[in-house]
């Protein structure tokens, strides 16, 4: 998620009034395409943003900051706090940004979210780079014995 974003927005605005207000000029056209693409068209951008979701909260503040035209965001583990359909429309997002030129860097501990979204993978432990890989030439057990520096079983019992 953006890191404590959410938590900064005003409840008592819609979700279009919220990216609206950060905007300047006659610009209410392309607030509105910000928002579909970030899965708030119709009735949705109408919503007060203290009705939202912890999904749709974290996808709003997601909107503000794609709407200073970022060229890159750190994402430190954004979904933490979202339902597995929430987890589905972030990537989907994260997946548009980043064929519209956005550079993202995704921190998180979840080997399944980092093999559904990444191209690449660096893992620090300790504070310190201990490798770097293309995400296609490691598996979920080589990943996991570099985030942990041991070998580790990965079955469950």
């Amino acid at each position: 998620m953006v890191d404590g974003a959410s938590d900064e927005l005003d409840g008592d605005l819609t979700v279009f009034e919220t990216i609206d207000n950060e905007a300047t000029g006659d610009v209410r056209k392309r607030v509105r395409a910000l928002l579909g693409s970030f899965l708030f068209s119709g009735e949705d951008v109408d919503k007060r943003v203290k009705v939202l979701s912890g999904g749709e909260k974290a996808r709003l503040a997601l909107a503000m900051v794609v709407w200073q035209k970022p060229n890159l965001l750190v994402l430190d583990e954004p979904t933490a706090v979202l339902t597995p359909q929430e987890v589905e429309d972030m990537f989907h997002i994260f997946r548009q940004m980043a064929a519209d030129g956005h550079a993202l860097i995704f921190i998180s501990h979840k080997l399944d979210e980092i093999f559904a979204l990444t191209d690449r993978v660096t893992v620090l432990r300790d504070g310190k780079a201990v490798g770097s890989t293309l995400t296609s030439e490691i598996n979920k057990q080589g990943l996991a014995a570099l985030m942990v520096g041991r070998e580790v079983s990965l079955s469950r019992v």
